[in-house]
């Protein structure tokens, strides 16, 4: 509540647009509980996925394989990033098999590391065809467009 507080009362260039977009923001109501909802749905579709692939792929345990993958899926806050995110996925899924207590990880450090650099290639991969995808998309739209237009038009 401070932080938006203080983001209304700033009148810096960067503070204003982002005041702008949280003004833009549902704060009740149907709108921000159906975004809510979504984005929970959203996110627990991810994580889902990427601890199945995980366990495909290592043969470890539901238990490592879930919190190594939130470990990583949190390492995309943090304000430092190697290029395109490389070390800081695989660090946050070791990092996170680590904080959990694993007495030896030596012997699920080689699957882990292995999973976490297949994963991270898959996200990038994913996220580079879903760009292309909509840049195909986009140059369609102009084609699409005359014809919407044009059966408006005619009575």
């Amino acid at each position: 509540m401070l932080a938006l507080q203080l983001i209304r009362n700033s009148h810096q260039p960067a503070r204003v647009k982002i005041r702008e977009t949280l003004t833009q923001l549902p704060t009740s109501g149907k709108t921000y509980f159906t975004i809510a909802l979504l984005t929970l749905c959203s996110w627990l579709s991810k994580l889902t996925v990427f601890v199945l692939m995980v366990l495909g792929i290592s043969g470890l345990s539901l238990h490592i394989a879930l919190l190594s993958i939130v470990g990583a899926d949190l390492s995309s806050v943090l304000p430092i990033h190697g290029v395109a995110g490389s070390g800081t996925f695989e660090g946050g899924v070791i990092l996170a098999a680590e904080i959990d207590g694993i007495s030896n990880l030596q012997p699920s450090f080689p699957p882990l590391l292995e999973a976490s650099v297949q994963l991270h290639v898959f996200v990038l991969g994913s996220a580079a065809s879903i760009y292309a995808m909509s840049l195909l998309l986009v140059s369609f739209m102009p084609l699409l467009k005359p014809s919407a237009v044009t059966e408006k038009k005619q009575p």
